[in-house]
């Protein structure tokens, strides 16, 4: 059956669409020898991801309920998370239908699918736009670079359930639905549904998070230039029109989850850092402008001269912008706090890696990790994009330019935009591949345009050919990754897995706190942290933590409070805090708290991570921490004062026993207990000098009629020598919590009685 050439054509376009879905997937899942392993499910980074699955976990366990205000957030203050909560709702309502009666590690177990699924759609959308505006050859060659970049893979891959990978879906619907409007061939005024569709996409994209606002600004300005840019009156003035629904139908969506959404921890009711009065006032302020300029255009004959218009556009702009920022008093405090993620005034931003410059993550240039993200195609998008904005200026290619122009210079200030770049990067290059393939082919004989095919083919295979390398590699562990321990783990990876087995092993071996699934019970103790270990901690371990991923956005008193305790010089100070903050269990890693890298090494963090309280060079051991486990993805014992960077311990905070006894005027009094731990052994030391009266005194926090936990006891009791003295201490379990002060063996030399 012979088939007319156009339906011939969607057939090709359809199949050559699934091949890349099934190729995107593919690449996607490589991790699974990762994520799957002994029955239990692992999350590629394990920091922003494992917010997301709490919050899915939580509402499909009490569905329709919504996890608002979190006491395991900031603890104890409790916050509301700054991610607005509709995706996370969303996904918990697919996981009663999906899921049904099902718990935490059923779902676990499903939504890990849901970000290869959607990276591998938004490769599909990518390769619909190249197609309808480009080529079809163009289509696929964004689609092939798409699904491989590893930029975009990151945030897709198996287990990456965060709202990144809907944005990076969001990002491509909107650059579709965008370009389709700047370039329908219908008139203007018949376009009303497709500016519609733009504000429903870019409306969409703000429920996920408030940050997709970078990438809305670039189609809004676009659209507002291509409506200035009418040549006639009646073309301006209906492209307004359309531009104002845009914005009106956005600004309709908003306008239910927005108003009356109350105040997040440091901000204020029009903060665009979270759903606020800010995002309808916006695009409202946006459709009414629009719409007035439209009858104003009409009105008089005066605005047939573009000139005319755009003069009319940017005091309009001036007088409403004059408006909004003399009435509403913290709107500028609000945009200024906004505009901190890109000057990084907000002290927490300058611990976050992503929002480290592309090419500088250091101190000084270095291209690996834009090659490694964006591969060589990075490098070749200024080309190309001054290439395609010389031969192609439709309105619609002329978006595309601007949206990539736009995210290009964001992904060099600050790494994070490399996911959002990609699609735009892909497209670009793609485009203007093929426009030279075109160009150059009309004037070149025929040994040119073999030469010319052989350095296409040989660019594109520099491009593709590392991520495919990288990918086959990632299967080749993945495949053999069971006859492992620990399932195969890359080694950026290997600290937080240790973290995962730590807070694991804390939700077993701890008492349980209330209301880890039900918001309105207050939790009894917390957990301390570094921030980065802090969505992790609270999920696997089921217990509250006072900081964590969201930093400073969370409850800022929490995340001050934090380092007053993990970068103290004096346990003292550090106890206080802990008491004030209601922590009863610490997870020391080689971080600290996180917020002061690198951490002193003289500071409790480090002490903990280090030494694991005990004496160090030149630092006294710890009276207030016992150590209750101790791991590092190695498995094996190394000395306390040279760990590996993976090694993670958990301590209990307590008041510990104050032990005083006799000793020589100014002698020195150790104390030295054996410690089973695991399958090895601990010795803690500690130390006091007796004072001239000939007292000592000293703080103790190991028992030894009793294991402080399953993997940590004492074997014996604590011994004790000064000078040529030698005696022995027992502790018991009561003394040590109650912080009693308890009599110990008396080690001053008798003195005979003369005869």
């Amino acid at each position: 059956m012979n088939l007319p050439s156009k339906a011939r054509g969607v057939q090709a376009a359809v199949l050559l669409a699934l091949g890349l879905f099934a190729s995107a997937f593919l690449v996607r899942i490589a991790n699974f020898g990762f994520v799957f392993v002994a029955g239990v499910v692992r999350f590629p980074s394990g920091r922003d991801e494992l917010y997301h699955v709490r919050r899915v976990v939580y509402q499909a366990l009490r569905f329709p309920e919504r996890l608002d205000f979190d006491p395991y957030v900031s603890f104890p203050f409790g916050a509301r998370p700054v991610w607005p909560p509709f995706l996370d709702w969303l996904l918990a309502g697919l996981a009663r239908v999906f899921v049904p009666g099902g718990d935490a590690l059923a779902v676990e177990h499903w939504i890990v699918w849901l970000p290869p699924l959607l990276g591998a759609a938004a490769v599909v959308v990518a390769f619909e736009i190249g197609r309808r505006h480009f080529s079809l050859l163009a289509g696929c060659v964004a689609g092939l670079l798409l699904a491989l970049i590893p930029a975009h893979h990151v945030h897709s891959q198996l287990g990456q359930v965060d709202h990144q990978v809907v944005i990076g879906l969001a990002t491509v619907l909107l650059l579709a639905s965008a370009m389709a409007l700047l370039s329908a061939r219908e008139p203007a005024r018949s376009r009303w549904w497709l500016a519609a569709a733009v504000g429903a996409v870019s409306a969409g994209c703000l429920l996920v998070t408030p940050g997709a606002l970078p990438q809305i600004l670039p189609v809004q300005a676009v659209v507002v230039a291509w409506a200035l840019a009418a040549v006639d009156r009646s073309t301006a003035q209906e492209r307004a029109r359309n531009a104002a629904v845009l914005h009106a139908s956005a600004a309709l969506l908003l306008l239910p989850a927005c108003l009356g959404n109350g105040e997040f921890a440091g901000t204020s009711e029009y903060s665009p850092l979270v759903l606020s009065n800010f995002q309808p006032l916006w695009f409202g302020a946006g459709a009414i402008g629009l719409l007035a300029l439209a009858a104003l255009w009409k009105r008089s004959p005066a605005f047939a001269a573009r000139r005319a218009r755009i003069a009319s556009a940017l005091a309009l702009a001036a007088l409403g912008s004059a408006c909004a920022l003399g009435l509403i008093r913290e709107l500028r405090q609000t945009l200024l706090q906004a505009g901190g993620w890109f000057t990084r005034d907000e002290a927490f931003l300058t611990t976050v890696a992503e929002v480290r410059p592309l090419l500088f993550p250091g101190d000084r240039f270095d291209a690996s990790a834009a090659l490694h993200s964006l591969t060589l195609a990075f490098f070749v998008f200024p080309a190309a994009w001054l290439w395609l904005a010389w031969r192609n200026r439709r309105p619609a290619t002329l978006l595309l330019l601007a949206w990539a122009g736009v995210f290009f210079v964001l992904a060099l200030a600050q790494e994070r935009f490399a996911n959002v770049f990609a699609p735009g990067l892909v497209l670009t290059v793609a485009a203007a591949a093929l426009e030279l393939h075109t160009v150059a082919r009309r004037r070149l004989g025929r040994g040119g345009r073999w030469a010319l095919d052989a350095g296409l083919l040989g660019l594109g295979l520099a491009v593709m050919a590392p991520p495919v390398l990288m990918f086959q590699e990632l299967f080749t562990h993945s495949r053999f990754a069971q006859k492992q321990a620990h399932g195969w783990v890359p080694p950026d990876s290997r600290p937080k897995v240790v973290v995962e087995m730590a807070a694991r092993w804390l939700r077993e071996s701890s008492p349980p706190t209330r209301g880890f699934l039900d918001a309105s019970l207050r939790p009894e103790y917390g957990v301390l942290t570094s921030w980065d270990d802090g969505h992790l901690v609270r999920y696997r371990a089921e217990r509250p933590t006072v900081q964590d991923n969201f930093g400073s956005f969370a409850d800022r008193r929490a995340y001050e409070l934090a380092p007053g305790y993990f970068d103290a010089l004096d346990e003292e100070v550090a106890y206080r805090t802990a008491v004030e903050l209601g922590a009863r269990y610490t997870v020391a890693t080689v971080q600290g708290s996180g917020q002061a890298l690198p951490p002193s090494p003289q500071s409790i963090g480090r002490r903990l991570w280090r030494w694991l309280g005990n004496a160090g060079s030149d630092s006294p051991a710890l009276a207030r921490h016992r150590l209750l486990w101790v791991g590092d993805l190695s498995g094996q014992p190394r000395a306390i004062g040279t760990p590996a960077l993976d090694r993670v311990a958990v301590f209990e905070i307590v008041p510990g026993a104050w032990v005083e006894g006799e000793a020589e005027a100014g002698a020195r009094v150790a104390l030295e207990l054996r410690l089973r731990c695991g399958a090895g052994h601990i010795r803690y030391g500690a130390a006091a000098t007796a004072s001239p009266e000939g007292r000592y005194g000293i703080r103790l926090p190991y028992p030894t009629d009793a294991p402080v936990s399953p993997e940590v006891r004492a074997e014996g009791p604590y011994r004790v020598r000064s000078g040529g003295k030698r005696g022995e201490l027992q502790l018991p379990e009561a003394d040590i919590q109650a912080g009693s002060t308890v009599p110990g063996p008396s080690l001053r030399a008798r003195v005979r009685p003369r005869t």
